[in-house]
C-alpha cells in the first residue's frame, strides 16, 4: 500500500488522505497479527482465530469502501485530472477486497483445522495430577482444614465458614 501514501500526498481532500493512510496502517497490523495467529501454534486460541475472522471481514469492508471512494473521485474529476496514485489505490483496494474476502471465507470454513485439539482437564489446570489446588486434600470433603467429623471450622461448634 505504498500507493496509499502517494495518494494521500497528492489528494485534494484531507479525508481521502486520512482514509488511505489509515487503511495502510490497518493492513500492516492485520498482516502482523494474522501471521502470528496462523503460523504460531501458541497464538491459535479460539478467541484469536475468531478475532482474526472478524478483523479480516472488517478489512474487506474497508477495502471496498476505499475502492468506492477512489472510484467516485475518478468519476467526479475525470481520469486525466487525478494523479495515477488514485487509480493505483483503487486497483489495489479491489484486489485486497477480493483477497480479504476469500481469506475470511477460508478461515471461517476451516477454523477447526487451525485450532489445536482441546486439552484435557489435567493439562489445562497447570497442576500436576497428584496435587490439589487447595493444599493436597479434596475441597469437597474438607472445607477449611479439619476433618469432616470435626465440622467446618476444625471444632464441633460449627463456628467456621459454612459451605455455600
Amino acid at each position: 500500500m505504498i500507493c496509499a501514501c502517494a495518494a494521500a500526498a497528492d489528494s485534494n481532500s484531507k479525508g481521502y488522505g486520512f482514509l488511505t493512510v489509515w487503511s495502510f496502517l490497518l493492513t500492516l497490523a492485520l498482516s502482523g497479527g494474522g501471521t502470528l495467529v496462523v503460523r504460531r501454534v501458541e497464538y491459535r486460541t479460539p478467541l484469536a482465530v475468531g478475532f482474526l475472522i472478524g478483523v479480516t471481514f472488517m478489512m474487506a469492508n474497508l477495502m471496498l469502501i476505499t475502492a468506492t471512494i477512489s472510484g467516485s473521485n475518478l468519476g467526479r474529476w475525470g481520469l486525466g485530472t487525478l494523479p495515477s496514485s488514485t487509480e493505483a489505490t483503487q486497483a489495489f483496494s479491489i484486489m485486497l477486497f477480493m483477497a480479504y474476502t476469500s481469506f475470511c471465507i477460508f478461515i471461517t470454513q476451516w477454523r477447526d483445522v487451525l485450532l489445536p485439539p482441546p486439552m484435557s482437564g489435567q493439562e489445562s489446570s497447570g497442576l500436576p495430577p497428584s496435587q490439589s489446588a487447595f493444599g493436597g486434600s479434596s475441597y469437597d470433603n474438607n472445607y477449611g482444614g479439619g476433618n469432616v467429623e470435626e465440622g467446618y471450622g476444625g471444632d464441633n461448634t460449627n463456628g467456621g465458614a459454612a459451605p455455600l
